[in-house]
């Protein structure tokens, strides 16, 4: 029999083995200790060493009643001189004092039958007793082996997450109010990050590795001025070939990468792996190694594994030790999931180091501001700027997609139910876990916010089961109705009756089979919109709406993602590729409702994976949400809307500006079939409008440049004009001229004889009016040459 390990020891080795698994399949989570009571300071898992055993559990289920201590469901492991044990633990009090806890013993007694029939029980309570409790059988009393004993409770933890998910979702069905759900990602990473938090507190770091409040304040680009040139190409080199190497990217949570007042770190997880000093005895370059690099080399304490840190000037000494270098930080990536450090990461040195991989790897990414506005008075050409210049950096051929990327956009268009009766019907017969692993199920669940995707699946299959199926229970179902069930839980679908409701699933499938990506279809990463007066938050990020599923018997409603939230998803599931949101108009809608608390997340450095990161919780789906960092905002701005004025202040801090004026190099590229001098008229209408107004009244070149000149001039110069000057023709005939205004012949001869003998009659004085001329009146020829007179 082989060493037992030490609690510690064991524990790790339980918590390395279930992090392999979330890092194969980041929706597996689990629980970790939350606080580090004394001399449970480091661990990872609720228990006690005096006790030899620990524990986690999968869902989250609030339960509260005097002396409970625990979670109701519980993998627990155990530990003693005969070796290694574990069991799955179901328990709840039998005194409920409310109905989350009622049903959390109904529920858990549920189970019993089941877990009896596929593992087997080694223990339940007797009906005398205050508690229920039940324990699963395992395959060895006792295991002399961690990997064996790992082996059998990975094909028991896959009995047991399918039988409670499926039971659970059958269970809501009746007792909607009862509240447990399987660890959400976002709990998940809570609890990783209070566990990063308590180890950086408690566990030994070398001292000469701990971080300053002040050493965020540091200027990144002051520092390296300092330092010598050769010196920073040797560091940056290595650097590059370092996370080529290891295939690490700039989102990657478990690095950093630090400035201090005299030196550049990159940091995994809690340890420095690479430095440059501008200033220090001991050498200019810092490393981390699997094995001792030479005499000097100090071994860091805390944890295993202890691997070394060397000091030295010379740069070969770093590239004669590149694989034992580059082994090591293997396994501190492994050892990490996020950096305690990160809240430290400096932007400029990232973006340095990144923007020569992208220049040399990646290429065209779009570089210009995440947030901008184009703004100009009209016709100045913001939108078909939009059209013609910004949509095509946002698009993608076909030709050039994965498949990944294929399904990804092809879902963003389904309902839970479509996707889900695509996958059955290429499966034929499937278990639920099954259809959760189809290519197309991963792909909605990928751009979806949905943290519970079993019981999604679970839901739909029986909402949508034909009605004389013996083994779905719920009442509550919904056309279409063609799935079914058998003994064995296999699903399988209705081909006939699918034809029938939703014909479009076999053309889909059929297309995902034969995918090869086809040259000259373009997809598009962007939305475009235009914001009104009844444009609303609800509409943007997320509201409550009817639902309208089709063969819905009631009027329902559900919480509705708006098109920035779908786009926000989509993004951050393809980090790779640059998503646009365009907002013509922008100024036209209520900016400080629609964007509501994203008015802070938009902001560069508040967005997902940037160094002051920001979630804020959204009103009605109560859901963590913040906004990618390659996802763009670009707006167009009208100046002469008179809605300009509102536009939120808070919002015009957050944007880039650029100006787009009457451009008159427009007509140089231009040949008209008239001989209208139109460039000339441009500018000596502006040069008299912006006399009369300002510059952001001026009237842009594509008025000018229509192939219809007149038309152009009658149905929209003129019209603007009226508007500008509140049909005030005195100011138009200013701009125009005689040959399109005229005065009024009711005032032209007109004296004071024409009104009633009266006292007054003398004291008035006439005032002339003016009109426009009839267009059809107009020798537009000649007015033309009257208005550059």
């Amino acid at each position: 029999m082989s060493k037992i390990l030490q609690y510690r020891a064991y524990e790790e080795e339980v918590y390395n083995w279930l992090m392999a698994k979330h890092k194969s399949n980041p929706e597996f989570t689990f629980s970790l200790r939350q606080k580090g009571s004394k001399g449970a300071e480091l661990d990872y898992f609720i228990g006690t060493s005096k006790s030899s055993y620990f524990g986690t559990t999968f869902w989250t289920l609030p339960v509260a009643f005097p002396g409970s201590s625990s979670d109701c469901i519980n993998l627990i492991f155990k530990i003693s001189d005969s070796g290694y044990s574990y069991f799955f633990e179901f328990t709840q009090t039998k005194s409920p004092h409310d109905d989350q806890n009622a049903f959390a013993l109904q529920f858990i007694q549920s189970l019993e039958e089941e877990l009896e029939k596929r593992i087997g029980l080694n223990y339940v309570t007797s009906e005398d007793q205050k508690m229920y409790s039940s324990k699963t059988k395992s395959s060895s009393k006792f295991y002399d082996s961690i990997s064996k004993m790992l082996l059998d409770i990975d094909g028991d933890l896959k009995i047991i997450l399918d039988l409670v998910d499926e039971k659970l979702a059958s269970f809501k069905v009746n007792n909607p109010s009862f509240v447990m759900h399987r660890i959400t990602k976002e709990e998940f990473d809570s609890m990783l990050e209070r566990k990063d938090k308590r180890f950086l507190k408690y566990e030994d770091v070398n001292s000469d590795m701990n971080f300053e409040e002040s050493d965020s304040n540091i200027d990144f680009n002051e520092l390296i001025s300092k330092m010598n040139a050769a010196d920073l190409e040797n560091y940056f080199t290595y650097l590059r070939k370092l996370l080529s190497f290891l295939g690490i990217k700039n989102s990657d949570k478990r690095i950093v990468f630090s400035v201090r007042d005299n030196q550049l770190n990159f940091i995994i997880g809690q340890r420095y792996c690479w430095n440059l000093f501008a200033s220090d005895a001991k050498g200019k370059y810092g490393v981390i190694s699997n094995q001792r690099i030479n005499e000097s080399s100090s071994q860091f304490s805390g944890k295993e594994p202890n691997p070394f840190y060397t000091q030295f000037d010379s740069f070969d000494i770093a590239e004669m030790n590149f694989d034992n270098v580059a082994s090591q930080l293997s396994i501190e990536l492994e050892r990490s999931n996020k950096s305690s450090f990160r809240k430290w990461n400096n932007v400029d040195f990232e973006n340095k180091l990144f923007n020569i991989m992208t220049n040399e790897s990646i290429g065209n990414k779009y570089k210009a501001p995440l947030n901008q506005i184009l703004y100009g008075p009209p016709g100045t050409g913001k939108t078909y700027k939009l059209q013609n210049e910004y949509f095509d950096k946002f698009s993608i051929n076909e030709s050039t997609l994965t498949k990944e990327q294929y399904l990804e956009n092809l879902v963003s268009d389904l309902n839970w139910w479509q996707v889900i009766s695509i996958a059955v019907l290429d499966l034929k017969t499937s278990k639920v876990n099954t259809i959760h692993e189809h290519e197309i199920v991963k792909a909605k669940e990928k751009i979806s916010d949905s943290k519970t995707v079993r019981p999604t699946i679970w839901g739909q299959l029986q909402r949508h089961t034909v009605l004389d199926c013996q083994f779905v229970n719920v009442k509550d179902r919904s056309e279409p109705l063609y799935f079914n069930k058998d003994e064995n839980s296999n699903w399988t679908i209705d081909s006939e009756l699918l034809s029938q409701y939703y014909p479009e699933a076999f053309d889909i499938l059929n297309g995902i089979k034969n995918f090869k990506g086809n040259a000259g279809i373009s997809i598009k990463n962007y939305e475009f919109i235009t914001f009104h007066q009844s444009f609303s938050y609800e509409d943007f990020i997320e509201g409550i709406k009817p639902k309208l599923d089709e063969g819905e018997a009631d009027l329902n409603f559900e919480i509705k993602d708006g098109i920035f939230k779908k786009l926000c998803l989509k993004a951050e599931a393809d980090l790779e590729n640059d998503y646009a949101i365009f907002i013509d108009e922008i100024n036209r809608g209520n900016v400080s409702a629609i964007f509501g608390e994203l008015i802070t997340l938009i902001e560069p450095d508040k967005r997902i994976g940037a160094i002051n990161e920001l979630k804020v919780k959204l009103p009605y789906s109560k859901k963590e949400f913040g906004v990618p960092k390659n996802l763009h905002i670009i707006g167009t701005m009208n100046t002469a809307d008179r809605s300009v004025e509102a536009l939120d202040t808070a919002l015009r801090r957050r944007f880039s500006f650029t100006e787009m004026m009457p451009d008159e190099k427009v007509f140089d590229e231009l040949t008209f079939s008239d001989n209208y001098a139109r460039k000339d008229l441009m500018l000596k209408i502006n040069h008299r409008v912006e006399v009369l107004l300002d510059r952001n009244y001026t009237l842009g070149h594509s008025y000018f440049i229509k192939k219809d000149f007149k038309n152009s001039f009658k149905n929209e110069i003129i019209p603007l004009l009226q508007e500008y000057f509140y049909n005030d023709y005195g100011k138009i005939g200013l701009v125009l001229g005689e040959g399109f205004v005229r005065e009024k012949e009711i005032t032209k001869n007109a004296n004071t004889s024409i009104f009633a003998d009266f006292d007054t009659k003398n004291e008035i004085e006439i005032v002339k009016s003016y009109e426009l001329i009839p267009f059809d009146d107009v020798g537009f020829d000649i007015a033309l040459e009257t208005l550059l007179a």
